[in-house]
């Protein structure tokens, strides 16, 4: 019956949003896709909306029942409306063209041969991430703390309310992305691993969106491919798209809004400009990171709505009422619910509450001196970018990367500037970080510096590019000024210039394919260069190995031929054996009440197919729940409410990330 559910909600909703793209009549098939995933993505955020309102999340024939009243009323003009029923069921058109556009100039000619590689890479990278997600537990951190317990704690309370726990950011982030998680996790029968499906699906909708960007901005078809595939290969989003984060997602429905406030200023038709605010407010919903995106749009906003050509008569104030009237909307039904409505209720600021955000942002640091401590963030975030994520670790490899940062770091030392302060900081800048390709610490690797940074530099003051390649460069550097500025340094920052590179890309299809012999080689240099980076981190990364292989004599085998436990715990190993400790001592159907630390990666004790009941006791705005009578085990850390007894069992002592866990048998 599970699965009959799945299959109905899943056709159910599809269909409606099929239906629904074919009323707004796209105008090209990277259109109609983004129009698809935005119809299919608010459907699944308005049913878990409903289905939390009505206590009935976890219900998956209610989900279907719901999912099939969509689709009935997606139907309804259909039945009042003959053109709009002709264009919703007409045949599909089968694309003869591509084959033609792929081969027409044949396989000799240098932008071909530069597109098959880089399309080969990205094709590699897409089979080895799918062969990962499919094939290995989730196991990045903040995944295992809290992108996947809330899903538990939603299901296991039938709802998204606010629920107390210890680690504040399971209640406090917006729940957009969460919602699309959950529905991926109900209908995929309780498939967890499956959860990491959301942002792989969005590395591909993003790289399509980028396309469509370049298109819009006077790119021809191989130029915006080009983009598009450097976009795919950046060593962060393919990091990103293996995972069960949310960066990537924000990136996809950032691209949507940016390409339809694009679509907008081509065609000055109002309802690009109602799917450009829905595209926005699910970004906000699912990250608040995406106000530090918004001056970079205003950018792109005020381009869409300049003049262009001909159509400098039309009624812009109208237009612009319109386009206010649609974000309000959007906000109200789809952003405001995601968690900003609760948050300002619960703590009297949609962002959450003042320690939140004084470690987030500059908010409330009296003593800090903006403008120094945003220079400094500026100089780091740039030797950030001069990493070459992806390189295999070796000595050689260490030199590299030391002789690339040599000058850049020799002048700053020697104006007496020092990067390594902590002062304003939420991690200490690193010269020395490791380049081993991680979904957290990553940036946008070799190509960045090599071919990304250039071009919008050269695009802002060099190079005769068209007024939006000029003001896309404009937003990217405003986005890096945003970022340094806004907080305090974070060396995990690298996931926020994803939504960058959406901004920068564009501008590589002026300079894909130069004419001269110099050019030439420059660029096969680096795509060969960032091709064979990309491959090789999709392969081995921090924790996750595709193929077996020895290191300083060690043979290292493929991450899929390790158990459940030693997945899970690949990035943290020091707590598998206290998992083994605690599965063989809990049966996977307990309740188990937790009093533990909020860095604990509390999912691994929460079971497959998150089979065990969890119930927190501390909130981390400090109150303290009662023993529920119905908990069978009690895992803690000792402290004033909970004192070690004799029987109680300890899982680990002293360990870095949980400190000291105990077990106690309650029944």
């Amino acid at each position: 019956m599970t699965i009959c559910y799945s299959l109905l909600s899943l056709v159910a909703l599809l269909c409606a949003a099929f239906f629904l793209t074919r009323m707004l009549m796209p105008r090209t098939r990277v259109e109609g896709m983004l129009i698809f995933v935005l119809a299919l993505s608010t459907g699944i955020i308005f049913l878990g909306y409903l289905t939390s309102a009505i206590n009935q999340l976890r219900n998956l024939g209610v989900w279907a029942l719901l999912s099939v009243l969509a689709l009935a009323l997606t139907c309804i003009p259909m039945l009042f409306n003959a053109r709009i029923r002709t264009c919703c069921l007409a045949k599909l058109a089968i694309p003869r063209d591509i084959e033609r556009r792929i081969t027409g100039a044949g396989f000799k000619r240098f932008d071909t041969l530069i597109l098959l590689g880089l399309a080969i890479a990205v094709a590699i990278v897409a089979v080895v991430n799918f062969l990962v997600l499919i094939g290995t537990e989730p196991a990045n951190p903040d995944a295992l703390d809290y992108h996947l317990p809330r899903i538990m704690y939603y299901l296991q309370h039938n709802n998204l309310r606010y629920f107390p726990v210890e680690y504040w950011a399971m209640v406090v982030h917006p729940k957009v992305s969460t919602i699309l998680q959950l529905y991926t996790y109900l209908v995929s029968d309780l498939a967890t691993n499956l959860t990491q499906l959301v942002q792989y699906l969005a590395y591909f909708v993003t790289m399509i969106a980028v396309y469509g960007i370049t298109r819009q901005l006077g790119g021809s078809r191989r130029g915006s491919l080009f983009s598009a595939l450097v976009f795919g290969l950046l060593i962060i989003v393919i990091m990103e798209a293996m995972t069960a984060q949310n960066d990537l997602i924000q990136a996809a429905f950032t691209a949507c809004c940016v390409y339809f406030l694009l679509a907008y200023r081509s065609t000055r038709l109002v309802k690009y400009l109602w799917i450009a605010s829905a595209a926005f407010a699910l970004a906000l919903g699912v990250k608040a990171t995406q106000l530090l995106v918004v001056p970079s749009l205003l950018i792109v906003g005020v381009y869409a709505f300049l003049p262009a050509g001909n159509q400098s008569g039309i009624r812009l104030g109208r237009h612009l009422g319109a386009a206010a009237l649609a974000m309000c909307l959007a906000l109200a039904v789809i952003t405001i619910p995601a968690g900003y409505g609760e948050n300002f209720l619960r703590f009297g600021n949609p962002l959450g509450p003042l320690s939140v955000r004084q470690e987030h942002s500059f908010e409330g640091h009296t003593g800090a001196n903006l403008p120094t401590n945003g220079g400094l963030n500026l100089l780091r975030y740039g030797f950030d970018a001069l990493k070459l994520d992806g390189l295999p670790m070796s000595g050689f490899t260490d030199r590299l990367q030391a002789g690339v940062t040599f000058l850049p770091r020799h002048l700053v030392e020697m104006a007496g500037i020092n990067l390594l302060t902590g002062e304003e900081s939420r991690l200490k800048f690193d010269y020395g970080r490791p380049l081993i390709a991680s979904e957290n610490c990553s940036y946008w690797g070799a190509m960045g510096f090599l071919l990304i940074w250039p071009v919008v530099f050269l695009s802002l003051f060099a190079l005769r590019q068209p007024l939006g390649i000029k003001l896309f460069a404009v937003a990217t550097m405003v986005f890096l000024l945003v970022q340094a500025f806004a907080s305090p340094y974070d060396p995990w920052r690298g996931r926020y210039f994803i939504t960058a590179a959406i901004f920068a890309v564009p501008a590589l299809a002026a300079v894909a394919f130069p004419r001269h012999l110099a050019g030439k080689c420059y660029i096969t240099f680096v795509v060969l260069l960032g091709c064979g980076t990309a491959v090789f981190s999709a392969c081995i990364h921090r924790g996750t190995y595709v193929f077996p292989f020895h290191h300083n004599g060690v043979a290292v085998k493929p991450t899929f031929a390790y158990d459940r436990a030693s997945q899970l715990t690949r990035m943290v190993p020091d707590l598998y054996y206290p998992l083994l400790t605690y599965d063989s001592m809990v049966p996977e159907d307990a309740v188990v009440a937790t009093d533990i630390k909020s860095i604990t990666s509390e999912y691994i004790f929460i079971g497959d197919r998150l089979s065990r009941r969890v119930i927190p006791l501390h909130s981390f705005e400090g109150t303290h729940l009662p023993l529920p009578a119905e908990a069978q085990f009690l895992l803690y850390t000792p402290s004033a409410q909970y004192q070690q007894q004799k029987g109680d069992t300890p899982i680990c002592v002293d360990h870095p990330f949980c400190g000291t866990l105990m077990l106690r048998r309650l029944k």
